[in-house]
């Protein structure tokens, strides 16, 4: 009982506690997931922005010697060379792959590299997006060409002619970009042009990548909100920073976009759900051991009151719990023991008054009679002195037998016979001290009780008829409902019986040894 009891409480305990701790840490995967998300989009648009921020001053800086250059030019078209101003990693190919003039007929004049697109190309592209007297940034696709596309900048040969010659450089990508160090980054990082058209990519993007961070960008531009599904893109912890460049170069602006990928990003939540789940398994075991320790020691004394139960059900009514504390079980236990206790004496009553009633039958005379009720009323009710009036008759004349109140192991008294009229009995058990009895039932003093002492009547009736009156000295008062009350009632209607028999066996002896109608003996 106890293990199965116990069992089911750690079950039930074990799921109260389980089911909390579940929810805590789905929350806080989730919550873990989602700033790591975060942290990781936050990162990836930080590196977008830092990288936009590259790209433009290499921008302004190749943008400054354009006009410098421009100026130089414009006053002396060979100063460019030997005043210095063209140093070794312009010759070279480190920033400018190009540099040249491009008048408005589109004639072109290179002063270093190789132009591969014809002027009046370029010429017309220019028209279409240039606004006079600002510095232009230009792409234009090629086409047989590994990179597809070239990007140049122009400004004005001269100040004071905007709508005059052109100089123009081709923008050495790889040194824009910076390609050495962006390839070399485990992020995928693009450079979009106005229109999302990507213009380089550190390696080759997933799916439609470019197109749903684009329209991300746009979306922010407005200041729409992003959800989770929106920063993870293709597997991609996603951001974008866009790069005006309307101001400057005549271009609305270029888009960064950095993707960092989820399982990088993510790897510190697998870890941290794995110890978390390891922790939580831990914890779950810690709980089960402590709640099984607890509730077997909480549920021990149910154990201890099931093996009584069994030993009582035995017979064994010595049998008790002994339970410390103060709490229910303690109660529990105390109920239990009193039960026993109880039980235990009321088998033993009920054994002494079959004994008693085995006994009785025996008897033929009131004096056998009392011996024997002497005999076993200290196992019944303890000890206390009793006291007893045999009455017979009928009628306004009643004759009897006192026995004075004696205690059981003294002598005992003489009997007394009286015959008194009109005297009143008790019908029902009385308790009370002995002068209120005295008062009430005169015949109480033959018995002779000391005044003050409580007495217990016990009225022995058969057949409607009192036939004698047992005086208790010194019990207790019970209680209506006291089981000894009880036990009192049984032992009156046993000594009615007994007492019945022995009247009965003295008038068939006196009828046997007796004439009917003389009264005299007829036997020896």
């Amino acid at each position: 009982f106890n293990n199965r009891l116990a069992s089911r409480i750690v079950a039930l305990f074990v799921a109260a506690a389980l089911l909390p701790l579940i929810l805590l840490a789905l929350l806080t995967i989730s919550q873990v997931g989602d700033e790591l998300q975060q942290q990781g989009s936050h990162q990836a648009r930080e590196s977008a922005k830092s990288i936009g921020m590259d790209i433009f001053e290499r921008l302004n800086s190749l943008t400054e010697k354009l006009q410098i250059y421009a100026r130089a030019i414009s006053n002396d078209p060979n100063a460019v060379f030997y005043s210095g101003l063209v140093t070794d990693e312009v010759l070279y190919g480190r920033h400018v792959e190009a540099l040249f003039t491009l008048d408005p007929k589109g004639g072109l004049e290179t002063f270093f590299g190789r132009q591969e697109i014809d002027g009046r190309s370029l010429l017309n592209r220019i028209h279409q997006q240039r606004i006079p007297a600002k510095v232009l940034l230009l792409i234009m696709p090629v086409e047989n060409s590994w990179r597809g596309l070239e990007i140049y900048l122009f400004t004005p040969l001269a100040a004071e002619r905007p709508n005059g010659p052109l100089l123009g450089l081709r923008i050495n990508q790889e040194s824009l970009w910076d390609r050495e160090q962006l390839d070399s980054r485990p992020e995928l990082i693009c450079i979009l042009e106005e229109r999302g058209s990507p213009l380089y990519c550190n390696r080759e993007p997933p799916g439609d990548w470019i197109s749903r961070l684009y329209r991300q960008e746009l979306r922010q531009s407005v200041n729409a909100p992003l959800n989770a599904e929106q920063v993870l893109v293709d597997g991609l912890l996603s951001a974008s920073w866009s790069l005006f460049l309307a101001p400057h170069y005549q271009v609305k602006q270029w888009t960064v976009g950095v993707g960092i990928p989820a399982d990088a990003a993510l790897a510190p939540a697998q870890s941290f759900n794995r110890n978390l789940i390891l922790v939580m398994l831990l914890s779950l075991v810690l709980i089960t051991f402590l709640s099984i320790r607890s509730i077997r020691t909480t549920l021990d004394p149910l154990g201890k009151l099931l093996e009584a139960t069994r030993s009582l059900s035995n017979g064994v009514f010595m049998t008790r719990v002994a339970v410390t504390g103060s709490d229910e079980f303690a109660e529990l236990g105390d109920s239990f023991n009193d039960m026993a206790s109880r039980l235990g004496r009321h088998f033993r009553q009920q054994q002494t008054l079959t004994q008693l009633s085995q006994a009785l039958q025996q008897a033929d005379s009131v004096e056998q009679i009392m011996g024997v009720l002497f005999a076993h009323f200290e196992a019944l009710l303890g000890a206390a002195q009793i006291g007893a009036l045999f009455c017979s008759g009928t009628g306004a004349v009643r004759q009897g037998i006192v026995w004075p109140i004696t205690t059981y192991g003294h002598l005992v008294p003489p009997t007394i016979r009286f015959s008194d009229q009109n005297y009143a009995l008790p019908e029902e058990i009385l308790q009370a001290e002995s002068s209120e009895l005295l008062h009430r039932y005169p015949v109480v003093a033959r018995l002779s009780p000391v005044p003050g002492i409580p007495i217990t009547l016990l009225p022995v009736q058969r057949n409607g008829a009192q036939i004698a009156l047992l005086a208790f000295y010194g019990l207790p008062i019970f209680q209506a409902e006291d089981e000894r009350v009880a036990l009192l009632r049984q032992l009156s209607e046993i000594l009615a019986i007994a007492l019945d028999n022995s009247q009965l066996q003295q008038q068939l002896r006196h009828q046997a040894f007796y004439d009917a109608l003389t009264d005299l003996p007829n036997r020896v």
